[in-house]
């Protein structure tokens, strides 16, 4: 059976009319209107340029704008627009906004903005230029909103253009299955959500159909394939990855495989590991990648370019007849090098017949004559997919999870057998040898499970995130979980000498079971944890034991997701959220900070019930899982929202910065739309400011580059105000 990809038109903005496509008016107003453009006092008219004869609208592609002329003595006629709009949902979260141009920078413009009657800010401009007004709404009961533009400022010189109104449905981002589909991010094994200053990148696995954002993806196989997309910051789908695939005649229903991870270099280019078996997975209805056997897996990496278009597949795979038993997975996700050069993957590999097997890394070929289970951390050209570099492990077995720095690879996971413990290793990337891992303890190895899941790194410290099975204590060097909970979660903090200073718990009442998916750490070295639970009542504890903070399940649920906020040493709970809905079964995925937003993103997936994930309530999925990704204010937890905002906003879509590499001159080209200066500064991976330029202006500015040493570096542009417009890491050569 064959995976079928089709397309459906995107429903966006939910005022269809809001770029003025039509010069027929179509909306609601106090003002008169003008068909043939002859402006007076309180009339206004639909036109091609608006006041600037020969300036065009603001719609990309051009049509027509709002044109008001504003010069009122009184608030009578203060009413520009108005629109009621049907279909909204209680509970979900809206974005409004519009677009504002003056007759010129003498004239000063005031539009109040109100929603069902409550203001959401007023519109100020006397500027010139297009100018944007973002607001973010929560609908009430009903499912009609109106919403009003008024004038608010009068007399002489209010004349304006008013254009790309628009309102659409915001966080959080909801795929829908349709039944019988399905679909689900492989938690903790590597990081499945992956945020820039611009976009969202997102992977799983699905089943039957699935829609992304009015793409629909089917896959009839019966068995898991894997899915990619790229969104921008209002939930718009860029790309989905065209992926395809077979099963084998023998493969028992939903076992096909998974996706382990993603990573996104600098460029752009997205990178995706993941596994499968007995089956083919084709890329791009080009290159397809077959693994024959029933019982033994197989895995791959594959590189997509900005547009979501195949660049290359690598199929890390086994050879016959020698090891027809042997099996690869590579289960810790991808990472790329901070310049775009090197790709590195870690898993596992054994021959489940104790035989010799052989593995294809290609181009090159691993032997083992013995037929043990050995961890693999290894290395791919970025350029061209191929394997440079390859080191195995007898201790470190399942590489779960892996963080990298300028030097080394810090990897987590767990040993192997009936006596699971975690570890946390390091691997110099300069030799490629694997140094003694720190492997965890407990006082009686058969009566526990406790596995590695979560490495998150700074520049002092690594953290390993897990959970356990098992009443005894998880002990790292002299930092140790209680006794008194038989599955908990946990995080540890070492220093990078693999030493463990700190260790935290989190553990419900009775045997419910904690268990802890994805760790990372924001650009103040703020720890955030997530995972799930089933307790009545879930407890987090610091690296004291005392208790700091609880959580109680979601009444009605039957598991919860939670995020807790950790200081850098782990000493205390600065807050902590649970997730859920009245029967309904969730399980986290992975977890993203974006310094360009100051929000926290997170992902999982849910069943049965509806799911309450900040300020949207999502609906019961129609099929058996649905996929979710959210965001949070990281200073508490909270709904993230827009604030109102007015003429100091520029999107980073309207800023370019080019070439990257760079190496004499940078060039940053400013929109139009913007009337103010920017600044221009540029860090050291230290944090060390290098390079400052200040006082950027609309269109192309040249900034030369070649007074600094080449190397890695990163960029921010910011508004007067120091409000961060865009920032990303750039190559010097």
């Amino acid at each position: 059976m064959a995976f079928i990809l089709s397309f459906a038109l995107q429903a966006q903005n939910m005022i269809p009319n809001g770029s003025f496509p039509s010069t027929t008016p179509s909306f609601t107003t106090n003002l008169v209107h003008m068909a043939n453009c002859f402006t007076w006092p309180g009339r206004y008219c639909i036109s091609a340029d608006g006041w600037q004869t020969g300036q065009g609208d603001h719609s990309s592609p051009s049509d027509n704008t709002l044109k008001v002329d504003g010069n009122l003595a009184s608030t009578t006629a203060n009413l520009i627009w108005s629109e009621s709009v049907t279909g909204m949902q209680s509970g979900v979260q809206y974005d409004f906004g519009f677009w504002v141009r003056p007759r010129t920078g003498a004239h000063t413009i005031e539009i109040e903005v109100s929603i069902n009657g409550v203001s959401h800010g007023t519109f100020t401009n006397n500027m010139g230029g297009w100018q944007p007004f973002a607001t973010t709404y929560t609908h009430g009961t009903g499912s009609t909103a109106t919403i009003e533009l008024r004038q608010v400022a009068f007399g002489s010189h209010t004349d304006c253009d008013i254009d790309d109104i628009s309102l659409t449905a915001t966080w959080p981002l909801h795929i829908a299955t349709d039944n019988p589909g399905d679909m689900r991010c492989e938690f903790g094994q590597g990081k499945t959500l992956f945020t820039t200053s611009d976009y969202e990148y997102a992977a799983g696995v699905f089943m039957n159909d699935i829609d992304i954002y009015g793409t629909t993806l089917s896959n009839n196989t019966g068995n898991w394939l894997p899915w990619l997309a790229r969104f921008d910051k209002n939930k718009k789908l860029s790309w989905t990855a065209n992926i395809t695939g077979t099963n084998g005649a023998n493969i028992q229903n939903g076992e096909q495989g998974g996706i382990t991870g993603i990573d996104v270099d600098l460029y752009g280019n997205t990178y995706m590991a993941g596994y499968f078996k007995n089956g083919s997975i084709t890329f791009d209805g080009s290159t397809t990648i077959v693994n024959y056997s029933s019982s033994c897996w197989t895995g791959y990496l594959a590189k997509f370019n900005t547009l979501g278009k195949m660049v290359w597949v690598t199929h890390i795979e086994t050879t016959t007849p020698l090891s027809a038993s042997a099996t690869t997975k590579n289960l810790g996700g991808v990472k790329v090098n901070e310049d775009g050069t090197y790709v590195y993957m870690t898993g596992s590999m054994e021959n489940w017949n104790t035989l010799g097997y052989s593995v294809v890394f290609p181009p090159n070929t691993y032997t083992s004559t013995t037929g043990d289970i050995r961890g693999y951390f290894a290395e791919f050209d970025a350029s061209t997919g191929a394997n440079t570099r390859l080191a195995t492990s007898a201790s470190c077995i399942y590489g779960i999870d892996f963080e990298l720095n300028a030097t080394e690879a810090f990897i987590g996971g767990h040993t192997d057998g009936i006596f699971v413990k975690p570890f946390l290793s390091k691997l110099d990337l300069g030799t490629f040898t694997w140094g003694t891992p720190n492997i965890g303890t407990t006082t009686t190895p058969m009566q526990n499970y406790v596995v590695g899941w979560s490495v998150a790194l700074t520049d002092d410290y690594a953290y390993l995130g897990g959970f356990s099975y098992g009443t005894d204590p998880l002990c790292f060097n002299s930092h140790c979980t209680s006794t008194n909970a038989s599955h908990r979660g946990w995080v540890a903090q070492f220093d990078l000498s693999l030493t463990c200073v700190n260790l935290a718990e989190i553990k419900g009442n009775s045997v419910h079971p904690i268990t802890v998916h994805d760790v990372i750490v924001d650009v103040n070295d703020v720890v955030y944890v997530t995972g799930e639970t089933d307790a009545e009542t879930t407890y987090y504890y610091n690296n004291t034991g005392s208790l700091s903070a609880s959580t109680n399940l979601i009444s009605g649920a039957i598991q919860d997701l939670f995020i807790a906020k950790y200081d850098t040493d782990l000493r205390d709970v600065l807050w902590v959220e649970e997730y859920g809905g009245n029967e309904t079964d969730c399980a986290s995925g992975a977890i993203a900070f974006n310094d360009a937003m100051g929000g926290l993103y997170f992902s999982g997936y849910y069943k049965a019930g509806g799911m309450g994930v900040g300020p949207k309530a999502l609906g019961m999925p129609k099929g058996t899982n649905d996929y979710f990704m959210a965001r949070i204010d990281v200073s508490n937890g909270g709904s993230f929202k827009k604030n109102p905002t007015t003429a100091s906003n520029l999107t980073p879509s309207e800023i370019d910065v080019f070439p990257n590499p760079v190496t004499h001159t940078l060039y940053i080209n400013i929109g139009e739309t913007w009337s103010s200066a920017t600044d221009l500064t540029i860090y050291d991976l230290t944090g060390q400011e290098v390079l400052r330029k200040n006082h950027l202006t609309t269109g192309t500015n040249a900034v030369r580059i070649d007074v600094l040493t080449p190397g890695i570096y990163v960029f921010r542009i910011t508004d007067p105000s120091g409000t961060l417009l865009k920032s990303n890491r750039m190559v010097i050569h």
